[in-house]
């Protein structure tokens, strides 16, 4: 089960950032963010390409540096989402590191607990939302070591 977990985790951030997501392709946001470095969108924009794809762990460590970029570039919460009218770069990135923690280290992870705390700050919301997203992950984790103690027992 643990190897569907980051399945499931990219679905639920699909539901809820992909919307905020208009480049047309993973090639178009890597050439977006070539012509504009600086642009924090740019960088949350790409972040978001990198998670909807990922495959490896690899591919979520990239998605997790372009959202750390795109904080970089916004660190006083000032960068409107382009394609979002309810949040910032910042505070949707802070979402995006947090769901990329969960989906690489599972619920143990500081992470994603530490951008929950980020979150509480700046968008409630997208706090809440991570929150359950922590909780969900919880819940399966329980039930696989639940089903793995069964699954090794013959009847």
């Amino acid at each position: 089960m643990r190897k569907y977990l980051p399945h499931i985790l990219i679905i639920s951030f699909v539901f809820l950032l992909a919307p905020t997501a208009q480049v047309a392709s993973y090639a178009d946001a890597e050439e977006n963010v070539r012509k504009n470095p600086d642009d924090a969108d740019a960088h949350y924009q790409l972040g978001i390409y990198y998670q909807m794809s990922a495959i490896t762990n690899q591919d979520h460590v990239k998605a997790f540096k372009a959202f750390k970029e795109a904080i970089r570039l916004d660190p006083d919460n000032t960068t409107e989402a382009k394609y979002s009218t309810e949040h910032t770069v910042k505070e949707l990135s802070h979402y995006g590191i947090g769901i990329t923690s969960l989906a690489i280290f599972g619920s143990t992870s500081g992470g994603a607990k530490q951008q929950y705390k980020i979150l509480k700050k700046l968008d409630t919301e997208l706090a809440e939302a991570l929150d359950e997203s922590i909780s969900e992950t919880k819940e399966m984790e329980r039930q696989r070591r639940i089903y793995e103690a069964y699954e090794g027992r013959n009847y």
